[in-house]
């Protein structure tokens, strides 16, 4: 039956590689059933798309899905969704989620959300979530989270919160890490546990 044709598409290991991948929604396009064992070079998602990976170039009314890595150019009209890593830039009306490392640019109407090290600039509408660490400029509306360590710039609407800074931090609220050094400006209040160099200025 076609869930078992799907399973069998699921368990193939080879790579394949095309240079265009047209699709109106996933597995309906040009790669049919093979979309997630696919690497496209191009690919243009009428509605959505899912594939293996993209090389280039990403187009998506609504959404893309790359099930491993991108690399080059990603927007969609609500959200990219790349298990693995991305790097180049990636725009989306409300979502950027990726499973590892980020290196290039990521712009969300709402969030930019990795599970791995982020490295280059991060602008959302709301916030920044990184489950690692992030080196270079960081834009939220109201939060900005970083598990690990920020090394370069972060701003917040409200507030940052950082395992570790080496920077500078600016928020409308405040300013929250384990250990700080460098500068923290907030219109409230800043928190650090431990302070290695560090000036803070609040209101």
């Amino acid at each position: 039956n076609r869930f078992n044709k799907y399973l069998h598409t699921v368990n193939i290991s080879d790579t394949l590689e095309r240079h265009v991948q047209i699709s109106f929604l996933p597995f309906i396009g040009s790669n049919h059933k093979l979309s997630g064992n696919v690497y496209n070079k191009y690919s243009f998602n009428v509605l959505g798309g899912y594939s293996r990976g993209t090389r280039e170039f990403e187009l998506g009314g609504l959404f893309n899905i790359d099930k491993e890595n991108v690399k080059g150019l990603q927007i969609a009209g609500l959200y990219n969704l790349v298990g693995d890593s991305m790097r180049g830039i990636q725009i989306a009306g409300l979502l950027n989620i990726n499973g590892k490392k980020t290196s290039g640019i990521q712009i969300a109407g709402l969030m930019n959300a990795n599970g791995g090290a982020v490295k280059g600039i991060q602008i959302a509408g709301l916030m920044n979530k990184n489950e690692s660490s992030m080196t270079g400029l960081q834009i939220s509306g109201l939060l900005n989270y970083n598990s690990r360590f920020i090394k370069g710039t972060s701003i917040s609407g409200l507030v940052n919160y950082n395992s570790r800074v080496d920077g500078l931090q600016i928020a409308g609220i405040s300013n929250v890490s384990d250990t700080s050094s460098g500068y923290q400006i907030a219109g409230i209040v800043n928190s650090s546990r431990y302070t290695e160099n560090s000036y803070a200025f609040s209101g």
